[in-house]
């Protein structure tokens, strides 16, 4: 499939290389730590069947710019929020493994109209919540032949034996030192846990159960905290299950992502508690909610509670006049329905 370049330039001004291919809904794919756009080379054409795959280098890595500061995923997700809107992308699905979930994570936290679906592989909530790799596995890493080692954590042996490669999964060469410092940083930083319960995006959570560089216990971790989730295990799997699992591993996410389904009722209730708490403002609840009834207006089962996240943009005021003036005892009134209803 043919790729155009791009470049997207951010807030703070640094250039990102952007890559898109195909045509379709559009799906946003994100790589792990310390590495570009070339993670998804062998996995990318498994979606132009129905998907427009987007991808770009995190700054520090590949074609991007490489600033001398500190990054974090928070960072990483602003920046896939400045992919999509230099391409004109109002939603878009995401799927991110290992670092790319974590980042994955603060683009439906902080952007919860931006993200249709929601796809997080091999990766963790971070903080003290995670649980983390192993001490030999962290000893291993650091050692002289740790590029073995990595490669052995990504991919079974037997899986290897007939795949010789070269892995585009084993890290960006040309990085400076200093970026891969700073992404190292990033990534051993990320703590979204106490957010991830606003995340309004129906998840797909996936991982391979002999992952030892992010174990296969933070995929329950991550399906407990956000409210529309289910897990998928691939049995055997490791950190690079989306390679070493084909075609069983794309298969799974393109049906997930072309599935026909009305929001979950907790994904709701997840947009009415950010409007009670202040994390989710009333703008982005309308923009996330107003796609869902245009498409499937014929399947909402709570009509009370749609109608009433599609009247808090203040858009409908014939009909809900004051409606920008709603407040928190109306968004107790809906989590009640809501509850009652479940």
């Amino acid at each position: 499939m043919r790729r155009v370049n791009d470049v997207a330039v951010t807030t703070d001004r640094t250039r990102l290389a952007v890559q898109t291919a195909g045509a379709g809904r559009p799906l946003v794919l994100l790589p792990g730590q310390a590495n570009n756009h070339t993670w998804w080379d062998a996995v990318r054409d498994d979606f132009h069947a129905t998907h427009r795959t987007i991808t770009f280098d995190y700054r520090g890595t590949g074609a991007s710019d490489r600033p001398d500061e500190p990054y974090s995923t928070r960072q990483f997700a602003a920046d896939v929020i400045a992919v999509l809107d230099h391409l004109g992308i109002a939603q878009a699905d995401v799927y991110g493994t290992s670092m790319g979930g974590r980042v994955a994570q603060w683009v439906a936290i902080d952007h919860p109209g931006r993200v249709r679906r929601l796809v997080l592989g091999c990766t963790s909530p971070g903080g003290s919540h995670a649980v983390e790799r192993s001490a030999d596995v962290r000893r291993a890493l650091i050692r002289p032949d740790a590029a073995e080692t990595l490669a052995d954590l990504m991919y079974t042996s037997d899986w290897r034996a007939g795949h010789p490669g070269p892995h585009r999964t084993l890290g960006d060469d040309t990085m400076p030192t200093h970026a891969r410092k700073h992404h190292l940083v990033a990534s051993n930083e990320h703590d979204a846990w106490d957010a991830l319960s606003r995340v309004a995006a129906p998840t797909l959570v996936l991982h391979g159960t002999d992952d030892r560089l992010t174990p296969a216990e933070n995929a329950p971790l991550l399906a407990d905290r956000i409210p529309d989730a289910t897990v998928h295990l691939f049995p055997g799997g490791r950190h690079a299950y989306f390679e070493e699992c084909r075609p069983e591993a794309s298969d799974v996410v393109r049906e997930f992502l072309t599935a026909e389904r009305a929001p979950a009722r907790t994904a709701v209730r997840a947009v009415l508690t950010g409007l009670l708490d202040g994390t989710i403002t009333r703008r982005a609840a309308a923009d996330w909610a107003m796609p869902w009834l245009r498409d499937d207006a014929g399947e909402v089962t709570d009509a009370t509670v749609w109608a009433a996240l599609d009247r808090l943009s203040g858009a409908d005021s014939a009909t809900a006049p004051g409606a920008h003036l709603y407040g928190p005892e109306d968004f107790h009134a809906w989590l009640a329905d809501l509850d009652a209803g479940s």
